[in-house]
């Protein structure tokens, strides 16, 4: 009996920590930023967001709303599409699917909420900015 139970709980260990393989953390030990890569979707700071714009890695996506992207969004951002909206994937969907996406809101909750939806959709290349735009501001950009 004790062999079977130590037996089940092996397994069950086994089974939790291969099941955990899919994420990734990579720390960048020169400018302390850290990154998450879960699926196509890397959760950046702000100085690592910033870094991506100066290489021009990707297109900026403010996934707040209209009202919100008026009151102050990050120099450079082209697309708005509010995530809340019901015409999202719709909007998001004629984007090229192979290009590579910097994705914000004001916290983070919401672009990562959207960068989930667009990884369900078949883009390959999301960079979610951890903090969102009061992060940025944060951060003094």
């Amino acid at each position: 009996m004790k062999n079977t139970i130590y037996l089940i709980i092996t397994i069950l260990s086994l089974t939790f920590l291969s099941s955990c393989g899919g994420s990734s953390a990579q720390g960048d030990t020169k400018s302390n930023t850290k990154t998450t890569t879960v699926g196509a979707v890397s959760n950046v700071d702000a100085a690592t967001f910033k870094k991506l714009m100066d290489e021009n890695a990707g297109t900026l996506i403010d996934v707040r709303t209209p009202r919100e992207f008026q009151a102050g969004a990050i120099p450079g951002t082209k697309l708005n599409v509010n995530v809340s909206d019901r015409n999202f994937k719709t909007e998001i969907g004629k984007l090229d699917k192979d290009k590579t996406y910097l994705v914000y809101c004001l916290s983070g909750a919401r672009s990562s909420h959207a960068a989930r939806i667009m990884e369900s959709m078949g883009f390959k290349h999301l960079y979610n900015l951890k903090g969102g735009y009061r992060g940025w501001k944060g951060a003094g950009f």
